[in-house]
């Protein structure tokens, strides 16, 4: 049988939460349904400090289309896959990501295995006119939908959300 003294027994939980500091766990994050006016609490803004746009997405479950949902507009803008002729468009009805199990995320320059991904693409941010706004990043590539200008494809100036769980240990440090 071992006895501990209080400060030995700090030290060993240090010891112990300095080692698991390494260890990554991924976070899940959850698309919800629009429910009219007001966003979930948890919704993701594409920046900390403004708070005017949020990632979203349109579609259906083999078409999701990643989008952006400008607090100012109450409407989503993503690119529309069903009409070829029109190659962004405002839709009403869709999903809001969110972080209910309050994931530490990230917006990094590049991606890794907790990056997040929809449809095959990660998701990133860009400036774009002022506002911070979400898009499906390929190749160092982010696509964004704009109401003006249809899709843009921009190669630089981009980040990629990333996420995993925040653990305890990670406050001692």
């Amino acid at each position: 049988m071992i006895y501990f003294s209080n400060k030995s027994l700090i030290l060993v939980l240090l010891t112990i939460f300095s080692t698991a500091q390494c260890l990554k766990i991924k976070c899940p994050l959850v698309w919800l349904k629009n429910r009219g006016p007001g966003l979930d609490i948890y919704a993701i803004p594409t920046s900390k400090s403004l708070f005017d746009n949020y990632v979203v997405r349109v579609g259906s479950e083999d078409t999701f289309q990643l989008g952006n949902l400008p607090t100012s507009q109450g409407y989503a803008i993503a690119q529309n896959t069903s009409d070829p002729a029109e190659s962004v468009s405002v839709f009403t009805t869709y999903d809001v990501l969110t972080n209910p199990y309050d994931c530490r995320i990230a917006w990094e320059l590049s991606n890794d295995e907790f990056s997040v991904q929809l449809n095959g693409y990660f998701i990133g941010r860009t400036t774009y006119n002022g506002s911070i706004v979400a898009g499906d990043v390929l190749n160092d590539e982010i696509r964004i939908a704009t109401p003006l200008e249809g899709v843009l494809h921009i190669k630089d100036d981009l980040q990629v959300l990333t996420l995993k769980f925040q653990l305890m240990f990670d406050v001692l440090y």
